[in-house]
């Protein structure tokens, strides 16, 4: 899973340093609201408060939504989009649950937020397979009875298929 603990990035988020800069907007974009929050008594309704619209791609279809500076991009695919193969565990990156692939990269869509998908790219669960055909890692997980609960699964495929479309072959180590 591309979680773990806080402290053991893995490869492919370390080297690129977006999990890093991801948390720090997100964390920025909620002290900025509870600055406002704080400005105003604590009475900042929802509708005074500036929503983002945004354009992407996710699962290869071009989307639109509207979104909160601070919405993560979990909650903009399971509340406003509807998409709820990608689950919330942590909330803070380390368990896996809501892995999704973000312009290729795997990341977590708890970390990354709403805003950040304008003109990107997002590949969800519901996106892995192809033309009603389930993806191998999919296919191989219900050949071996292999599934689960449902909760952390989504995130294990997507985390599985970016392992694969990075190194076909890869050794124990790589897994």
């Amino acid at each position: 899973h591309p979680g773990g603990k806080r402290s053991a990035q893995p490869a492919s988020r370390s080297r690129s340093g977006d999990v890093g800069r991801t948390e720090c907007r997100l964390a920025l974009a909620r002290y900025l609201i509870w600055i406002r929050l704080a400005q105003t008594d604590g009475n900042l309704k929802r509708e005074n408060r500036m929503s983002i619209h945004v354009r992407t791609q996710i699962n290869g279809q071009p989307q639109e939504f509207l979104c909160e500076p601070d919405q993560s991009a979990l909650e903009v695919l399971r509340d406003t989009l509807g998409l709820t193969g990608s689950k919330e565990g942590c909330n803070s990156g380390d368990c896996g649950a809501c892995s999704v692939l973000f312009d290729g990269t795997l990341v977590c869509a708890c970390l990354v937020l709403g805003a950040e998908l304008e003109g990107r790219s997002l590949t969800t669960i519901e996106g892995i397979a192809e033309g009603g055909r389930l993806h191998p890692v999919q296919q191989k997980l219900l050949e071996h009875n292999a599934l689960q609960c449902g909760i952390c699964i989504p995130g294990i495929v997507v985390a599985a298929k970016a392992l694969l479309d990075s190194d076909p072959e890869p050794d124990e180590t790589a897994v």
